[in-house]
């Protein structure tokens, strides 16, 4: 999009990227993902929220965007096999295209392109940067019963559209959320194995939790100030806040804020700063459980940790 004869126009800053502002850029590229009913504009939208999440996404959490993307996403995850007998409002005008259920059917290539697309872009509210852990529950709230149907008919054909584990993975943590308000629709089996197997082991299951935890907070990118909000959009050149020089996992908008944060009277990253430093070099491995083990921290450092990473 911005290679070759045109790179001079790379974006410099996020909010290039909705050069109309984030309510009006919201409302467009929802209205070409229920319009078209398509993997484009749906990654488009995806990369928006990825880049510009602060500013973007609470407008997709409101009326009319809200409920109309997830048509769109309801529509995609019943995969050319079901029909959406929801009875979605009056600001939900739009039409399912007659063409999708064929291009839906069709295994591998566009079949999964689409159902991936839809995938990714849940996965980019569940965890993407900046994410909050309650966002994507916030986003589809008042509509389980209608992306629940869904997202086990996507479980269902996963093997005839190639989906992929990450993919599967994904729709399995979204349905069973979704069993949990609505405990009385079946769970389909993919996502009960996938819940089975999380609850093997309660350490193994702490332990993931711990990661995720973590790795939301690390990829915040505000300012972790006492109080303050700031982050890369209120910058004027649109680079990445400075890290702690000990931890390299907080981030601060000004030296004023972190002083302010290695004083803070509840969780002073004084005594934070060295266990976190502790964390930030697997916290993006695979292996994170076995080098979580490895790690020497006492249990009162440990505890501050958790209530920063809960109450922050």
């Amino acid at each position: 999009m911005f290679g070759g004869k045109r790179r001079r126009h790379w974006p410099l800053h996020p909010n290039d990227l909705i050069p109309r502002g984030a309510r009006q850029s919201a409302e467009m590229h929802v209205h070409w993902c229920c319009l078209f009913v398509s993997p484009v504009p749906i990654a488009v939208l995806m990369m928006l929220t990825v880049g510009c999440r602060p500013i973007v996404f609470p407008y997709l959490l409101e009326s009319p965007l809200r409920e109309r993307l997830l048509w769109c996403i309801v529509q995609i995850l019943n995969a050319g096999k079901a029909r959406d007998s929801f009875s979605w409002p009056a600001t939900v005008h739009y039409r399912r295209p007659e063409h999708l259920s064929v291009q839906l059917s069709t295994p591998n290539t566009p079949g999964n392109t689409y159902v991936n697309s839809a995938v990714s872009l849940l996965q980019a509210f569940l965890n993407g940067p900046d994410a909050e852990s309650h966002d994507l529950a916030t986003f589809y709230q008042g509509y389980e019963a209608a992306l629940i149907p869904a997202v086990s008919n996507a479980l269902e054909q996963s093997g005839s559209l190639a989906l992929d584990s990450l993919s599967r993975g994904v729709l399995c943590q979204i349905a069973v959320d979704l069993h949990d308000h609505l405990p009385n629709v079946e769970l389909h089996p993919l996502a009960r194995a996938w819940q089975h197997a999380r609850s093997q082991s309660d350490d193994a299951s702490h332990v993931a939790s711990l990661h995720s935890h973590l790795k939301g907070r690390y990829r915040r990118r505000t300012c972790c100030g006492p109080e303050c909000t700031r982050g890369i959009h209120d910058t004027e050149d649109g680079k990445p806040l400075s890290l702690c020089a000990g931890c390299k996992f907080t981030q601060y908008c000004s030296k004023g804020c972190q002083i302010a944060d290695w004083k803070r009277e509840t969780w002073p990253h004084k005594k934070l700063c060295p266990i976190l430093r502790l964390f930030v070099p697997i916290l993006e491995s695979k292996a994170f459980e076995e080098g979580f083990h490895t790690l020497d921290f006492k249990e009162s450092d440990f505890v501050l940790m958790l209530r920063w990473l809960n109450e922050h």
